[in-house]
């Protein structure tokens, strides 16, 4: 299996696990506890730290150069290409549970909708780039 069918394989699985996730939250209803405005707005402000974090950190992981790591290390550049890849795709997901957690303290219902189509913007606009492989000689 190549690096870009491994990284589109769990690109799929992530939307999928969405959309089974926003399914399953929309049959369970909420209990009684209700969060206010300034709880909304830390989850959300949370939510947004986590769309920047899977962008920066996937091009942390894919600026480390090979020569700078322990020569005993099994990184390579392949496997930093699929890693900062599913953890972007994983900080997208991740967006997600803040409208579970807001639908859970019946929040706002736009809000939670908000967060779940913003995490699926975030899982289908990934273009994981040329694989290292192909690139390095």
């Amino acid at each position: 299996m190549t690096p870009e069918r491994i990284v589109r394989f769990f690109q799929i699985f992530c939307i999928l696990m969405l959309l089974m996730l926003v399914y399953t939250v929309s049959l369970i209803h909420p209990g009684e506890w209700s969060i206010g405005i300034l709880g909304q707005c830390l989850v959300v402000l949370f939510a947004i730290e986590c769309a920047r974090a899977g962008f920066k950190l996937q091009r942390m992981i894919l600026r480390v150069r090979s020569d700078s790591l322990l020569r005993n290390s099994e990184s390579t550049p392949i496997s930093r290409w699929i890693g900062g890849n599913v953890l972007r795709l994983a900080m997208g997901l991740s967006v997600s549970w803040g409208g579970v957690f807001i639908h859970f303290l019946r929040g706002s219902v736009i809000l939670v909708y908000l967060l779940y189509a913003s995490s699926l913007l975030l899982l289908l606009t990934l273009r994981p780039g040329t694989c290292p492989e192909l690139t390095e000689p």
